[in-house]
């Protein structure tokens, strides 16, 4: 197993090397792009199990690992996230966040709206009250990929949050407060505990209390040379005699900017404004502060943890000015330590150190600001949680520790769990429990989500508290009674929808409306019968939820963890359903797991790669829970892993599937379904039979009016990320025109209107309205949307909503509209006296009926293209009878209208299957 730092030096050789051999070229073959990945440094830490992970500091979530083998540049064999910030800061420079930016459809009026989930939180690090709240109750929350938020009422159990106007969609990490001006705050971002998860884009600051903020330092980040985004571990504004001064702790991927200095480490902005660098030094490296803390005294404690050297964790020093440090603590295989330090008391100090190589915790405590005493450990019920680490070996990620501002002897710490002691860490009591697994059913406290990062206590009442973790904000108005209740700590994540989500999916019936998504540490969440607007969900996966999908016939949804792992519900789901299980397999496929559902045929796809064999496998019997499986792996056209996987819409009566792989292949395969899985049966076709596709990873794959004309993106940065065909792969057109080089997640077209293209980026969605020019122009379609990443698009075809998947922002829809001959105004669906019936038909034939009142009516059908393909006149609908129509047409999305008297009555959007 290879320590982490030896992995950076290789990393940093690999690179450096890597495009010495290959600046010249103008790119390469994809065998030399399926040698970098398999050569790449990045594979050590992929090929350590979860528990080696956390032993070496790294996050046992893969999903970073894989995205940035998937999103290097091919040449260079690294990413450029430096790029989206070239973006920011172009849109920034024109204003553009103050502008009205368009959803899908042609129209400025139709916006992205906010799908929820409203009850469900996230990753949340960062939670302060408002210093000018008169009634004490207004709280501030940051998410790590969210953005800030704002709860005027956090004591209120039905109090809402708003997300605070802030231009982008930060990864809130840190936060500080002028002691000599309430109204001025600073916010830094950067999340560096999980790499490349919370990236960050400099520090902001707000003299308006919070109202209006506006860039502080906005990092420096040269396209050829810059390492990572910085992450800020910490900001602290402190108050020097009446004047206060902002010092900075900076973490980094490597310790080196652009020009080759040193820039992680400590910070301090001088009354010019100007950030100037502090010299303090392990072995020539910068020390890194994990946590800094003003005492009684105003000195400052400063806790460490390792920099990207493997040098200079586990100690813990102090200052009085910030400039000159005397060491007051050491654990020499120590990693990274977290503080509280008393506000009564200048010596008494508490410290949770984390032990290196992740095996276990110690809590350390001084009375007299010199010597440390080692302190008992709080022992979870949780027997799958060691007794001597209640962090469960992620101290590196979940560690909190803080010192009641009143009562020194009154101390909490946080892991996967809470505890609280009232002795001065003499003794623990649990206080909550992340699940009833083990003996914890038996444990009467209350449900917290795992994974702690902060507590803070209310400024008039410290028996009042709010904690952070990854599921969002949980409130106590009774912390003393925490070990004793079930109710003494509960969620208050109303609307604060930060979410992560992997991918999302949307039931097809507008008028029973479900939605289901996988999402990061929160599972598999559903919802069904919802409203316009944010939505409660159901979780009903727990860990990380992955691909979900839901039958078009609502017989039956799918959901996933990692890898190979499926189930299935039947629909409708009620409190007595349960999952039925699919496929149990973490052995083959990729961590974040590419599928696709053929409903036709209730057939599931899935990479099923292992070994470096690739394939795909095939799983039926979805909902019998003896699911059938094989699978077919073909290394002349499946070349490497599969990273995007598509069922044919247009070819129902047997599989037609389309596979993207790593390294840029895209095949054809038709009759998937078939059972032998012989190669007499499965026919392959290589749709890029010229090369014109660039070598690099696909990231998905759509359709437009029909299954010759195909859409395709890549993960990439440095190539051209969207391709065009409409033979059937024939002929291939680039389609990035003035596009930035960032990475493509998703691509839909408009069904009405095939100009109008929208795809899903590490940078919010796009859209271009000229798509079948030689050069499209896209423009940022955030109306109503943060720039959040996409990670998948889902399209409901009986009216056309979108539905987008965001990393950090939930789930949103939008509705693609074309011109007014096919529009349905929201005043004929309110006439509810007309039904038409089914909505979805298998022949073509549709019923009519009138409720209320006789009509003389004339009934027309128009195809999404907006020709007219049906007409009837004098059809008399009463009261008394049904009248049925048959229309003769292809499978595919249809407008049909009834009208009297030059008026039309009702429009409605009918399929034929």
């Amino acid at each position: 197993m290879k320590k982490i730092n030896t992995f950076l030096i290789i990393s940093t050789a690999f690179v450096v090397l890597l495009t010495l051999f290959l600046k010249e070229n103008k790119g390469v073959s994809k065998e030399e792009f399926r040698a970098m990945i398999d050569h790449h440094p990045i594979q050590e830490r992929l090929k350590l199990s979860k528990a080696e992970r956390k032993k070496s500091g790294i996050p046992p979530n893969r999903y970073f690992d894989d995205q940035y083998l998937l999103e290097m540049n091919p040449v260079t064999g690294k990413t450029n996230p430096e790029n989206i910030q070239a973006i920011i800061e172009e849109e920034r420079a024109s204003n553009v966040f103050s502008k009205s930016t368009i959803a899908p459809g042609e129209t400025s009026d139709n916006a992205w709206v906010e799908r929820g989930p409203n009850n469900i939180g996230g990753r949340t690090r960062v939670i302060f009250y408002d210093p000018n709240d008169v009634n004490g109750t207004r709280v501030f929350a940051g998410g790590v990929s969210g953005g800030l938020w704002v709860n005027d009422d956090i004591s209120d159990a039905s109090s809402s949050w708003t997300q605070v106007g802030i231009d982008e969609n930060l990864a809130i990490t840190c936060f500080a407060i002028d002691p000599n001006d309430s109204n001025t705050w600073y916010v830094g971002t950067g999340e560096a505990y999980t790499h490349n998860d919370g990236t960050g884009n400099g520090a902001w600051y707000t003299t308006d209390g919070g109202n209006t903020w506006s860039i502080l330092w906005s990092i420096n980040l040269n396209q050829n040379k810059a390492r990572r985004p910085y992450f800020f571990n910490e900001i602290v504004a402190w108050d020097n005699n009446g004047t206060t001064e902002v010092f900075f702790a900076l973490d980094g991927w490597l310790d080196y900017d652009y020009v080759g200095h040193i820039a992680a480490g400590w910070y301090k902005m001088d009354t010019n404004g100007d950030i100037n660098k502090i010299e303090f030094e392990v072995d020539g490296r910068a020390y890194v502060f994990s946590d800094v803390e003003v005492a009684a005294d105003n000195s400052l404690w400063c806790a460490t943890k390792k920099n990207r050297w493997s040098k200079g964790g586990g100690e813990i020093y102090r200052t009085t000015d910030g400039e000159n440090f005397t060491q007051k603590y050491s654990l020499s295989t120590g990693d990274r330590v977290e503080l509280s330090v008393s506000k009564t008391d200048a010596n008494v100090v508490y410290a949770l150190v984390e032990e290196g190589n992740s095996t276990g915790v110690r809590i350390v405590k001084t009375t007299d600001g010199e010597n440390f005493t080692v302190l008992a450990e709080p022992s979870d019920v949780d027997t799958g949680i060691d007794p001597d680490d209640f962090t469960r070996g992620q101290a590196f990620f979940n560690l909190m520790i803080e010192v009641d501002p009143t009562d020194d002897d009154i101390v909490y710490v946080g892991g996967i769990d809470l505890f609280r002691s009232n002795d001065g860490g003499t003794s623990w009591d649990q206080i909550s429990k992340w699940s009833n697994n083990n003996d914890l059913a038996d444990l009467d406290v209350s449900f917290v989500h795992s994974d702690q990062h902060a507590l803070v206590f209310d400024p008039s009442n410290s028996n009042k508290g709010i904690f952070a973790n990854d599921g969002g904000v949980y409130y106590s108005s009774n912390l003393s009674s925490a070990s004793l209740s079930k109710t003494a700590i509960v969620a208050r994540n109303n609307n604060y929808n930060i979410t992560q989500f992997y991918s999302g999916a949307i039931g097809p019936d507008p008028d029973n409306e479900m939605l289901l998504g996988g999402a990061q540490d929160n599972g598999c969440l559903y919802a069904d019968n919802v409203t316009s607007g944010t939505n409660s969900f159901l979780k009903i996966l727990s860990g990380d939820g992955i691909a979900t999908f839901i039958d078009k016939d609502e017989e039956y949804l799918i959901v996933s963890f990692v890898y190979n792992v499926y189930e299935s519900y039947l629909l409708p789901i009620t409190a007595n359903s349960r999952s039925i299980e699919i496929r149990d397999d973490t052995s083959r496929g990729s961590f974040a797991n590419v599928a696709d559902l053929d409903d036709n045929l209730d057939i599931l796809y899935v990479n099923g790669s292992s070994d470096g064999t690739y394939r795909v496998s095939r799983f039926t019997d979805l909902t019998s829970g003896d699911a059938g499986a094989g699978s077919f792996a073909n290394t002349n056209f499946i070349d490497s892993e599969p990273t995007a996987i598509k069922v044919s819409p247009y070819t129902t009566g047997s599989t037609t599937l389309f596979v993207g792989t790593e390294t840029g292949s895209i095949v054809k395969i038709e009759n998937a379904n078939d059972d032998s899985f012989g190669s007499t049966s499965l026919t392959y076709t290589n749709l890029d039979v010229d090369g014109v596709l660039n070598t690099g990873a696909i990231s998905s794959i759509a359709f437009g009016e029909n299954e010759d004309e195909i859409l395709v993106t890549f993960h990439n940065y440095g190539v051209n990320n969207i391709y065009y065909t409409s033979d059937g792969g024939a002929n291939w057109a680039e389609k990035e025109g003035n596009f930035a080089d960032i990475p493509v997640k998703a691509i839909m077209m408009n069904p009405m209107d095939k100009d109008e293209v929208i795809i899903g980026t590490n940078y919010g969605v796009w859209q271009t309205d000229n798509f079948t020019d030689e050069s499209p122009e896209w423009v940022h379609s955030q109306n109503g949307m943060s720039s959040v990443k996409v990670t998948s698009f889902e399209l409901r075809e009986a009216d056309n909503t979108v539905l987008a998947s965001t990393y950090g922002r939930g789930l949103f829809t939008s509705t693609f509209t074309t011109d007014e001959a096919l529009s349905i105004n929201d005043n004929e669906l309110t006439n509810n006296s007309l039904v038409v019936y089914p909505t979805i038909s298998n022949d073509g034939v549709f019923n009519i009926k009138t409720t209320e009142e006789d009509y003389n009516t004339s009934v027309e059908i128009y195809n999404l293209q907006g020709a007219k393909i049906y007409d009837v006149h004098n059809l008399e609908l009463k009261t008394s009878n049904t009248k049925q129509i048959k229309l003769e047409a292809s499978s595919g999305v249809y407008i049909l209208k009834i009208y009297s008297e030059n008026r039309v009555l009702k429009s409605q959007r009918v399929i034929i299957q």
